[in-house]
């Protein structure tokens, strides 16, 4: 899924991202960045609860800039990018003390 997503938003990038802000195009970028480490399993840390890891920066790009998020849902791929943070989260915090 983290192919498919990348490949789209690499499609984007020479088209349809021509319409967003300076600032949303600059989280746009980090977002593919992002994506990459996902994709090719770049950590920092072997800690899964650090705030390090790349999903913690797509979740945090994604939520805190309205106009990326409202163009990947126009783009049919909010939904997938929620998925892969939400599997990490899952995945993460499973056997933590709060269980």
């Amino acid at each position: 899924m983290i192919g498919k997503i990348l490949f789209k938003i690499l499609i984007l990038d020479g088209n349809e991202a021509t319409v967003l802000s300076d600032k949303a195009y600059k989280d746009f970028k980090g977002l593919l960045i992002e994506l990459s480490k996902v994709k090719y399993d770049i950590r920092y840390c072997t800690n899964k609860n650090c705030m390090c890891h790349p999903e913690v920066n797509i979740r945090k790009l994604v939520q805190e800039n309205k106009e990326l998020g409202d163009f990947l849902s126009e783009q049919r791929l909010l939904f997938d990018i929620e998925y892969i943070i939400d599997e990490f989260y899952e995945e993460s915090y499973k056997n933590t003390i709060w269980d």
